[in-house]
């Protein structure tokens, strides 16, 4: 899977969308039209004559009445569409909860929970994402899951209770690697504007209900009066409505199955790329064959979000299915399958899960990879990220892992790689910060971990941030505005910011700030010269990054990624320093990330050419690119070795 490509392709089919759900929407004007005209005989006798005169064809097109229906349908439609909308901006939590989702705590005790939060974890380390937070139906007792969100800053991972208790690990891990791929390729962002502008459509269904339930006979409603035509008008009107919604329920989930089902297919064989286990996919889908209730969702609102699971959800007919055929994603993966189903059971008692490091895979060594990893490493993923991923997972001591699943200890786990580890007396302030204005309960936990965290080698740093992301979300707004605050203070607390704290700081605000309603301000359209010089303002952060010390190099470094940039780059003043900007580093990552996803990846080459100038990779290099890449909302896999 080429990220970038698939990126691209999301794009352009958002466009075919609009193009289909405006047909459509024209569709159900002309159909509701003549109904109306109908509709409006009953109480005006004089268009009841023409309308039943031989002059009614001649005069069926009614000016008035057709500029009203038509605002009618779009005022409907447009609600309809906005309130959907609103309803999912707090992006993938929004759709999980309304499925009956559960967050699963990052501290977790259960074995088959922390089996799937382990799996996420890996997978989310390995493609250079926020570890998302994971949701479980507990009602749904089919073998399915989603990943919902508009971007990795708000995504989710959904699993249904069936798939915990009946997949094995390998088979979830391959379930868990098809949803990231979704999450990778721009899928979700897809799968949510189709949500919104679809239940538009859907409303025209739900207006007729209410319309035709008014005409209901009611034991107290006189049957006599002259309220007679007016109830013919709104009964005809109602039952348009909703005969029409049924037509637009038609032609949503045409929609739906038309852009869904390729999509299942790249995302089964991406999938295979990250974890080169093709039988735990094909498992995880034979046993959907083999269960008596397959994959098919219970939830009275599972329809709206078909589009977006590993498997079927709904019981519909194949011209509607947004996934491939079952047998057919089952060839593709294992060719010698031959249509026999197993036989799947809930298990009576709980499936004892025994969670031991997998034997990692073979990493190619550093020498051989350096920088043209990081070169062919972007919007890429494969099972060495993996393999990479579980490995440096196990090197985080277990006491430190255990720190990271609550939100005292993620606290004190970020904080501690804050602390300034060889000016003892700038430690001493920000730790007299964090006691006399934080949570005394973090303060506790920070001296314990102290020391250990920061003897961790630098390639941990990130990862750690990642990690610790789920139980940071948990935290009150309160909370969260004071661990912003002791984040601001400890980075500031000797008068420098040096790039690994703003790394460190850019990573978990993109992610957090989203979660707590605060977005990062963007440049509203930006021109050509304004992306230029943002770019070169990231260039020059990097090189002094990399090259601290070594004004020569720094510049050259500089220089190098200038050069890819592009033509027009303005020829800046290069100026070395051991410390950042942080204003100036936060605005231009603010202006690109309007960027095309194609501009997006010229920008991260540049950055990886710059690193390339003396042909050695840096742990704080690595560290700055892939910040860049995160608020960017763009993978880059990690540097092995």
């Amino acid at each position: 899977m080429n990220f970038f490509r698939e990126q691209e392709r999301a794009r352009s089919k958002t466009r075919w969308l609009v193009l289909f759900y405006l047909i459509t929407v024209g569709l159900i004007i002309l159909a509701v039209y003549p109904a109306v005209l109908y509709a409006l005989t009953f109480i005006d006798q004089e268009r009841a004559f023409r309308f039943h005169s031989l002059a009614f064809p001649q005069n069926f097109w009614d000016p008035a009445v057709g500029l009203g229906t038509s605002l009618a349908v779009l005022a409907i439609v447009l609600i309809g569409s906005v309130a959907k909308i609103i309803e999912l901006s707090r992006g993938g939590r929004a759709v999980a909860e309304f499925l009956g989702g559960r967050l699963l705590p990052p501290g977790t005790t259960d074995p088959e929970e922390r089996q799937v939060l382990n799996i996420v974890e890996e997978v989310a380390i390995a493609s250079g994402t926020g570890v998302p937070p994971v949701y479980l139906l507990d009602e749904e007792k089919s073998i399915n899951a989603f990943a919902a969100g508009f971007s990795t800053r708000d995504a989710v991972i959904g699993v249904t209770h069936g798939a915990v208790k009946l997949l094995s690990r390998d088979e979830l891990q391959g379930v868990i690697a098809h949803e990231f791929s979704h999450i990778l390729n721009g899928d979700m962002r897809l799968n949510l504007r189709l949500m919104g502008i679809l239940h538009g459509i859907l409303m025209m269904t739900v207006i007729g209900r209410g319309l035709l339930d008014v005409c209901r006979p009611r034991g107290s409603r006189k049957r006599g009066g002259g309220g007679g035509g007016i109830l013919g008008a709104v009964a005809i009107t109602g039952f348009t409505f909703w005969l029409v919604g049924w037509i637009g329920v038609f032609f949503s989930r045409l929609i739906k199955s038309a852009i869904s089902r390729q999509r299942e297919s790249l995302a089964d064989a991406s999938a295979v790329q990250y974890t080169r286990l093709p039988v735990g996919l094909a498992g995880a889908l034979k046993k959907i064959g083999g269960l008596s209730h397959r994959s098919v969702l219970e939830h009275p609102r599972a329809e709206e979000a078909s589009h977006l699971y590993f498997a079927k959800g709904l019981a519909l007919a194949r011209l509607f299915d947004t996934h491939p055929p079952l047998e057919q994603r089952i060839k593709q993966l294992d060719p010698a399958f031959d249509g026999a189903w197993p036989l799947v059971r809930y298990p009576e008692k709980p499936r004892p899960v025994i969670e031991k490091p997998k034997p990692p895979l073979a990493v190619p060594s550093a020498a051989a990879l350096q920088v043209n990893a990081l070169l062919a490493g972007l919007g890429q993923l494969n099972e060495s990220h993996l393999a990479w991923s579980a490995s440096l997972i196990a090197e985080i001591p277990e006491f430190i892992r255990e720190n990271l699943r609550d939100a005292v200890g993620a606290r004190a786990v970020f904080y501690s790689l804050l602390l300034e580890p060889a000016r003892e007396e700038t430690k001493k302030i920000q730790r007299r910060h964090l006691f006399q204005h934080g949570n005394y309960l973090v303060y506790q936990r920070l001296l314990k971990i102290a020391q250990a965290a920061s003897a961790l080698p630098v390639r941990l740093r990130l990862p750690l941030v990642d990690l610790a992301l789920p139980s940071l979300s948990t935290l009150s707004p309160a909370q969260y505005a004071m661990f912003r605050n002791d984040t601001e203070v400890l980075i500031a607390a000797d008068g420098k910011v040096y790039p690994f704290e703003l790394a460190l700081k850019i990573v978990a605000l993109h992610h957090l700030d989203g979660v707590f309603g605060r977005e990062m301000k963007r440049e509203a359209a930006a021109g050509e010269k304004e992306i230029l010089e943002a770019g070169m303002v990231l260039f020059a952060f990097l090189a002094n990054t990399g090259h601290c010390g070594n004004p020569a190099k720094a510049e050259a470094a500089f220089r190098e990624a200038a050069a890819h940039w592009g033509e027009g780059a303005p020829a800046v003043a290069f100026k070395a320093s051991d410390t950042a900007d942080p204003g100036s580093v936060e605005q231009a990552l603010s202006v690109l990330q309007g960027l095309k996803p194609a501009q997006k990846k010229v920008f991260l080459r540049a950055c990886a050419r710059s690193i390339r100038s003396d042909s050695v990779c840096l742990p704080e290099e690595i560290e700055v690119v892939r910040a860049f890449a995160d608020v960017l909302d763009t993978p880059v896999g990690p540097v092995l070795g």
